[in-house]
Formats: C-alpha cells, structure tokens, sequence
C-alpha cells in the first residue's frame, strides 16, 4: 500500500474535510476520545488494507478515536507491543488517508515517521518528525524502527486506547508549547 505523496492532494484533503469536522469539534466535549467506527463502513477498502498491512507487521488494532484537534478526520489506532510504538491510520471524512508510527519515551520525547507529504522532516530536542513519502507501509516502519534505534532511549510501554489517547494529549500539549 503505498499513499498518495503530492503535498497539494493532502492539502485539500484536510480543507475538504475541515468543514464538516468543524460540527464535530464544536459538539464534543473530550478533547479526544472513543468514536468513529463509522469511517471504517465510508472507507471500507482502504480501512481494510491499513488493517491487513499493519497486522503483517505485528501491530493490533485498538479502534477508532476522534479528536478536536482534526477535526473532520478520525484517528484509527494501532499498539505493537513487542516494539513499544503506536500506529494511527488517520482518515478523512470525505478523502485522505495517512499513517503515523509513534514512538515515546520516557523523557517526555517522541519520534514519529509520517507518510504525510505536508510534513517537512525536522529534529528538535523533544519531536523528531520524519517524513516518508510514496514508500511502501513496510519501508515507512523500518525508517521508523531506525530513527527510534538512532535515539537510543528506552521507550515508553504502549497499552490499550486509553493509553494512545493519553499519549496524543501529550503530544498536541507538547506540540502548543
């Protein structure tokens, strides 16, 4: 599976989507939290191949979430426990589909390889962000698996949903700071 790595498509993917998110962002109350499921029933094939590749390799499926922060958009997310990383199959309401491989540490830091074509590759102190664009979901855990490694800290341990939506509050607090 590879995703689409023009800069201009994902654009209008998250501008498509924002309008109709904006609804959601006003009417929920939690910053993030359980819902969505119905995107996987709009975006049945691409859900399923996400699914499919990310079970290949080692990663279990936590559910859907929807969050404030994208609006118009519902994060699926993933925990491989043996690696200690998160995975988030972000998908629009209307179009755009991109993945996220996460991984935190204790030190409050985070590397994270994005297929987003918007994202510029960048390594502060405390948000590594590297950006894997047109590469196979394989390839972009692999770049993931090598940043992590490269960091050479202990990684924090991944749980269940609650735990990734605790991870995700970290990070856009991280993020605003």
């Amino acid at each position: 599976m590879r995703f689409d790595s023009n800069p201009l498509t994902q654009q209008l993917a998250l501008a498509v989507n924002l309008f109709p998110g904006l609804a959601v962002q006003l009417t929920q109350r939690a910053v993030i939290g359980h819902g969505g499921g119905w995107i996987e029933s709009l975006h049945r094939q691409c859900c399923q191949e996400i699914s499919q590749a990310f079970a290949r390799l080692g990663f279990q499926s936590l559910g859907p979430l929807s969050c404030k922060f994208m609006p118009g958009w519902v994060l699926r997310g993933f925990s491989h426990p043996q690696a200690d990383a998160w995975a988030v199959h972000y998908v629009g309401i209307f179009f755009g589909s991109q993945v996220d491989f996460v991984s935190e540490f204790g030190d409050g830091s985070w590397v994270t390889t994005t297929t987003h074509a918007g994202v510029t590759s960048f390594d502060p102190a405390h948000k590594a962000i590297y950006s894997v664009r047109g590469r196979p979901l394989s390839e972009v855990w692999q770049s993931h698996q090598a940043a992590v490694e490269q960091r050479g800290l202990p990684t924090m341990v991944t749980g269940g949903q609650r735990e990734l939506a605790d991870s995700i509050r970290r990070y856009f607090k991280r993020l605003s700071h």
